[in-house]
């Protein structure tokens, strides 16, 4: 083999080497972090749990039977203001170790109202069995503006990157 044919080929094996390699790069672009996944769901267009369930996946979060809640109250405060509040949570704890969850409340395809989760409700606790880190972070509240008979789609997020439906609820 002559000199230029050496140097060729490892300039083509180099070149071949380099571009395997930004392939791969931008074949397994990184995760991204929880709270971006979070923000990806929030801005999504939520119409219903079909909707929920395509936003989820393409923010990368996970649909899991662990993430458990419930809206214990829907009520109307004055003309348009509404109060929202129930609990949520994540009963495998090994994975969140307690974390917020976050709940969110979409309606006409627009998220109208988040929260996170924060306090300790003992029938929960007691219920789900929950570990004493997990109890810390299971209220959720908050206050929402819509009309009468508008659909609410509300689900929970967590930041080990599982989320849930948690129902369709009419507006009071």
């Amino acid at each position: 083999m002559r000199k230029g044919q050496a140097l060729a080929y490892g300039i083509g094996g180099a070149a071949a080497l380099i571009l395997s390699f930004a392939i791969t790069l931008w074949l397994t672009e990184p995760d991204l972090p929880p709270i971006e996944k979070i923000r990806l769901l929030q801005a999504s267009a939520i119409s219903d749990e079909i909707t929920l369930n395509s936003a989820a996946r393409a923010a990368t979060l996970k649909n899991s039977p662990y993430v458990r809640g419930h809206v214990d109250v829907l009520n109307r405060v004055d003309g348009t203001s509404v109060n929202i509040s129930g609990w949520a949570t994540e009963t495998i704890t090994i994975i969140s170790r307690g974390a917020p969850i976050f709940v969110l409340v979409f309606s006409d395809g627009k998220n109208i109202m988040s929260a996170q989760t924060q306090g300790e409700r003992p029938d929960v606790t007691s219920a789900l069995n929950l570990t004493s880190a997990a109890a810390k972070n299971v209220v959720f509240t908050g206050q929402l503006t819509c009309n009468p008979q508008q659909k609410l789609i509300v689900a929970a997020a967590t930041i080990s990157g599982t989320y849930a439906f948690l129902g369709q609820f009419m507006c009071p």
